[in-house]
């Protein structure tokens, strides 16, 4: 099936900071959900501060030390905001790994706080990841009728084999694949280069893993994303249009942002630079 895409709810009122803080109190809506849940200032406060933020579309920058529990801090109240206004929330973070534990814990810890607070609607969320993280059918059937030419081609494909019968993201990282497999994967995964997705009929059948993963979240209230994604993506053609965008250990931003942007340029390259030119000139 393609689900719709998120519409805005028309709604203007604002979450209510004290319905957040109830919610992070022991008994309260997250209180039931976690073990050995207990209250936390610096929690509360930076919740406060995140749907304040949300309330009146402005900037915020925190600081939090370890044990603050800023996830939920700020996921409760993004969570909240979504629902109410039909706004799309990314949440972008550093790693990979940070970007599953995230989705596969700490989402569905807010997703059910958020249903005992007693709102009807659920919160939708989904995981988007570069592109070369997915597998693309087209090119695995073509590559698998190639004949084997590694080992660690072989292995590759064997697990391939018997996960796309198991899988619903054709995400590689449910694999495990080993470094010289990983070499073996890029020929079969959704390359943008290697995509006409007009032209798929994997595409056409709603059975392409990338696109599937893209309509989701053009469905889902939350999404999570890494930073690599965030800065590559200039142009949405992974990451639906959003309105709002949290970006956890943003202090990792900056340095992402180097490498995705700049370029590395050393003294053996500059010469080579400087001694063609040179050539060029006394063949002039």
């Amino acid at each position: 099936q393609r689900p719709e895409a998120l519409k805005k709810t028309g709604v203007t009122t604002p979450v209510d900071p004290a319905h957040v803080e109830r919610a992070l109190n022991p008994g309260g809506a997250l209180g039931t959900v976690l073990d050995h849940f207990e209250r936390r200032e610096g929690q509360i406060q930076m919740a406060a501060a995140v749907t304040d933020v949300l309330n009146h579309n402005g900037q915020l920058m925190v600081e939090a030390g370890t044990g603050t529990g800023k996830s939920m801090a700020y996921l409760l109240p993004a969570a909240l905001h979504a629902i109410n206004r039909g706004e799309r929330v990314v949440v972008s973070t550093d790693t990979r790994a940070l970007q599953e534990q995230l989705y596969q814990k700490d989402v569905p810890d807010v997703q059910t706080a958020v249903e005992k607070l007693g709102i009807p609607q659920e919160v939708r969320a989904a995981v988007l990841k570069g592109r070369n993280n997915y597998i693309c059918l087209r090119r695995w059937f073509s590559h698998d009728k190639r004949d084997v030419t590694e080992p660690a081609d072989a292995s590759m494909r064997a697990k391939v084999a018997l996960w796309l019968d198991e899988t619903d993201t054709g995400d590689q990282a449910e694999l495990r694949l080993a470094p010289d497999e990983m070499v073996h994967w890029r020929q079969i995964a959704a390359e943008e280069e290697a995509c006409v997705a007009s032209q798929c009929p994997f595409n056409q059948r709603n059975q392409c893993f990338l696109y599937r993963a893209r309509r989701k979240a053009e469905n889902a209230h939350l999404v999570v994303a890494n930073h690599s994604l965030l800065l590559a993506d200039t142009d949405h053609r992974v990451l639906p249009e959003f309105d709002r965008l949290i970006v956890d250990e943003a202090h990792h931003l900056e340095e992402e942002a180097t490498r995705h942007f700049g370029f590395v340029l050393d003294q053996r390259l500059v010469e080579t630079l400087l001694d063609n030119l040179m050539q060029g000139r006394r063949g002039g």
